[in-house]
């Protein structure tokens, strides 16, 4: 009987043998591996992910090459049908959380050492103590601070850590405590700063590079570990290369590459995948119309809440949203539409089963916007604009002529007391006013003008209740707002003298405030209701100046703004409610988020930055 036993157990030496010789296949690896983890939990997988790691991380120390033999040994155990996936995701984490390769240096005995990917970082307490492990930690979230703008919240940090398996709330066997690890650790040795967050209650945190780190490594070693990881040119990031060259050439004092613009907004879009961006109607959501298909988002807080991909849609070229609802509004569009750019489908998300196209608009020219509100939907042509009742039985109930429209310019009124639309007038500047619900269906009776500039409309919008119309010309160097209701002026706000194209305006839900953005990379925010706190000119105090000067002198300019990559076209709007009173949200057609919030003095300080496509990459930060 003993002797049967120990032929069934073999001794140290033959199990080791056992686990050199052990191998699968490429089919195998590919087929019954993964049949083999449909047989596991999820949490079985990760906790021997962890369990891999750290000991990995432990052997490390000694510098002494590791052996498969003993991997499969003392953690993979009865796992070994699922070897291949375990040490995937465990070289995934070394080098996403701590900055190491697991590299395989023999074939035949299996001998695995990790090699540090890090960006030069020579502090001198990580020297001392030879701390590998954190400074591969702090390097991710330096990594993670510069790619979302130089400052981001503490909760965005420990959600990014969480997601790579180190949990800010628990002890762990590498870090100890996390949270006093980043934030007082870190902090003391000036890597790292940790600020309050202005006009938050409960009081929130952020984190930004401190000056240790600026002294010890660069913006563009950090990027250029970046790109390592996610196996992309630096020149991806347009925004993050820029600043990176810059700072490398006023530090190092030689040129470097320009730090000029390199891609136009048309490039960024195509390597980015957006074609078109728009809010909802009352912003708090956005759509994105993309190559791959749409996404919807959440504003605050940001988040993705459902995407259509391009087997069910194509790519598209424009997408509205009903308020929050199920409806959504498609136009085929980019480089391989499923569907007609002559054609407007109505996707209802709630409706059963895979077919969710409920309705159909077809012209016989391309759709060039879309607006809805809870009973109407107007579809926009290059020339002509059509108006039809919406969802129940739609039925066209009015259209109209206009002057030629390349930019499918309209903006419809969500208000239920006011059903009024706007578009450009058959005259050079001027805007055409329709109360819808005055207007006798069927019917092409001739609304109402307002001749708003001396060249072509770029830009137009009606404020929430439908009260004020605001539009800017195709120079853009001014916004005038008109009673909806006389057409007398009320203001006119100034937003530059350079020509510019503006890309949006909006109104903040109150109609006290007004933002608009531009192909110069500035949003500017107006005061409405107290307009003192609009910045005047100087010659404003001389008094009466001529003809000349006049207008220019009389016009007031804006009371906050900030910048925003000029490269990338953007759309701003207002964050809701009374505590976000005071906040913008710029979203970019690269991807990017930023909110900022101003004070009544004029101070604008960034309060978050995102990358919005990124949201749902797990391989991204």
């Amino acid at each position: 009987m003993s002797q049967k036993h120990r032929k069934n157990d073999p001794g140290p030496s033959q199990a080791d043998a056992r686990d050199e010789d052990f191998v699968l296949t490429p089919s195998q690896m590919a087929s019954q591996v993964q049949r083999n983890l449909e047989r596991r939990s999820q949490g079985q997988v990760d906790q021997k992910v962890s369990e891999l790691v750290q000991f990995l991380l432990v052997k490390d120390q000694k510098k002494i090459p590791i052996k498969r033999a003993d991997i499969l040994k003392k953690v993979i155990g009865d796992y070994r049908d699922v070897y291949p996936e375990i040490v995937n995701r465990a070289g995934w984490t070394l080098q996403k959380v701590f900055g190491l390769e697991l590299k395989e240096m023999d074939t035949k005995p299996h001998m695995y050492i990790l090699v540090s990917t890090l960006p030069r970082l020579p502090g001198d307490s990580f020297k001392q103590d030879n701390r590998t492990a954190k400074l591969g930690l702090l390097t991710i979230i330096l990594s993670f601070i510069f790619m979302k703008g130089n400052s981001v919240k503490e909760v965005a940090v420990w959600e990014m850590l969480r997601r790579l398996r180190v949990a800010c709330g628990e002890s762990h066997e590498v870090f100890g405590d996390v949270k006093k690890l980043v934030t007082e650790e870190f902090v003391r040795q000036k890597y790292l700063e940790y600020l309050p967050i202005p006009h938050t209650d409960p009081t929130e945190f952020k984190l930004q590079w401190g000056g240790r780190a600026t002294k010890e490594t660069s913006k563009r070693h950090i990027l250029q570990f970046v790109a390592k990881i996610q196996n992309k040119d630096p020149q991806f990031w347009t925004s993050q290369f820029n600043e990176a060259e810059k700072e490398a050439a006023r530090i190092e004092g030689v040129p470097g590459r320009p730090p000029a613009f390199l891609h136009p907004s048309t490039v960024m879009a195509q390597e980015r995948g957006v074609n078109s961006l728009r809010f909802n109607q009352d912003q708090s959501c956005f759509c994105c119309a993309m190559e791959s298909g749409v996404r919807i988002y959440n504003v605050e807080p940001l988040m993705e809440k459902g995407h259509l991909d391009h087997e069910q849609v194509g790519s598209v070229g424009h997408v509205e949203m009903l308020h929050r609802s199920n409806l959504l509004a498609l136009v085929g569009g980019g480089s391989n539409p499923k569907f007609s750019d002559i054609s407007v489908l109505i996707w209802d998300d709630a409706r059963e089963g895979t077919d969710k196209l409920v309705l159909e608009f077809t012209f016989t020219k391309p759709v060039l916007a879309v607006r809805m509100r809870h009973d109407k939907i107007v579809i926009v042509l290059r020339s002509r604009i059509y108006v039809y009742s919406f969802p129940e039985n739609p039925c066209k109930l009015f259209e109209f002529d206009t002057r030629d429209n390349p930019r499918g310019l309209c903006d419809l009124c969500p208000s239920v007391e006011k059903q009024l639309l706007v578009f450009p007038g058959h005259k050079c500047g001027s805007l055409q006013l329709v109360d819808l619900s005055s207007t006798k269906p069927g019917t092409s009776s001739a609304p109402f003008t307002i001749n708003a500039h001396q060249s072509d409309v770029a830009c137009v919008a009606l404020n929430p209740p439908g009260t004020v119309v605001a539009s800017a010309s195709r120079k853009g160097t001014l916004i005038r707002l008109f009673d909806t209701q006389s057409r007398d002026k009320l203001v006119e706000l100034r937003r530059g003298t350079d020509p510019a194209t503006l890309y949006c305006i909006n109104f903040s839900p109150d109609s006290s405030f007004l933002c608009a953005s531009s192909d110069k990379g500035t949003v500017h925010v107006f005061a409405l209701r107290d307009t003192r706190l609009n910045r005047r000119s100087a010659l404003a105090r001389v008094g009466k100046v001529g003809p000349v000067l006049g207008p220019y002198v009389d016009s007031q300019w804006s009371l906050a703004s900030f910048t925003v990559p000029a490269e990338a076209a953007c759309l701003c709007a207002f964050g809701r409610g009374a505590p976000a009173a005071h906040s913008v949200i710029a979203i970019c057609i690269d991807g990017t988020f930023h909110k900022f919030v101003f004070t009544p003095d004029g101070s604008c300080n960034r309060e978050a930055f995102d990358v919005y496509l990124d949201l749902c990459d797990d391989d991204d930060f």
